[in-house]
């Protein structure tokens, strides 16, 4: 089953937040008159492909199912992409990227991104707060992060131990991630960071399968329907 991915103080740094205080106001005034003319049905670039870059944090796996060959996993899922309609005009050196309230992820263009591999079990972690958050820098750079948590598909592979004995490792389970409708003339993914492990990230699976092993590997692809697609594999063995 495809699973779509759902769509997400004034400082030192120069960074403006409007999720509350006195600097929302000003905020929705900076983007008010971009938004009235602004189509987010459109991608930001017509004539070349936008390109999407990905990372991901993963914060838990934990779960293996061997009857169903699933892991379930818990992770941050970032993207970015440049979209020059948003650029705002920081001449005063105030402010250079601002970050912005939930009402405004419907506002914008965005990917159409979804996990090809995932299970229709993909949970949005947005309640009783919204875990993700949206910036758009002056040169109308957009970063994007949300926490999901899904059932991943696995496959085992049978290892010799000795004379007719085998045992069902490694498992390399695989994430694929690509855009729901659009090919790779129109967008293109890529890793940026890859992936971060939290440090307690692994601890449960590790307990669960008596595993010592855990390699991630992150790929970047064509399918066989010209869509770009990422890949990455959660490899567990016992060495």
């Amino acid at each position: 089953m495809l699973s779509t991915l759902f769509l997400l103080s004034l400082t030192a740094s120069s960074v403006l937040s409007v999720s509350s205080g006195p600097f929302y106001v000003k905020g929705l005034q900076l983007f008010d008159d971009t938004l009235k003319s602004y189509d987010k049905r459109i991608r930001p670039y017509v004539d070349y492909p936008e390109n999407i870059q990905a990372s991901i944090s993963i914060i838990r796996l934990y779960d293996y199912n061997p009857d169903g060959k699933t892991i379930k996993m818990t992770f941050n899922y970032r993207e970015q992409w440049t979209d020059s309609r948003l650029a705002f005009d920081s001449s005063n050196k105030t402010v250079d990227h601002v970050h912005l309230p939930q009402e405004f992820w419907d506002r914008i263009w965005r990917p159409d991104t979804y996990f090809v591999s995932s299970s229709d079990n993909v949970i949005l972690h947005d309640l009783p707060n919204t875990n993700g958050y949206l910036e758009i820098s002056n040169e109308g750079l957009v970063k994007t992060s949300r926490k999901y948590s899904t059932d991943i598909p696995c496959k085992e592979y049978a290892k010799f131990i000795k004379s007719n004995e085998f045992k069902e490792l490694p498992i390399n389970c695989t994430l694929k991630i690509e855009s729901y409708s659009f090919p790779a003339q129109d967008i293109t993914y890529s890793w940026g960071d890859a992936v971060q492990v939290y440090p307690d990230a692994v601890a449960a699976i590790k307990s669960e399968k008596r595993l010592k092993y855990v390699k991630y590997q992150a790929n970047d692809s064509l399918t066989e329907t010209l869509n770009s697609r990422l890949t990455l594999n959660i490899i567990l063995d016992e060495e």
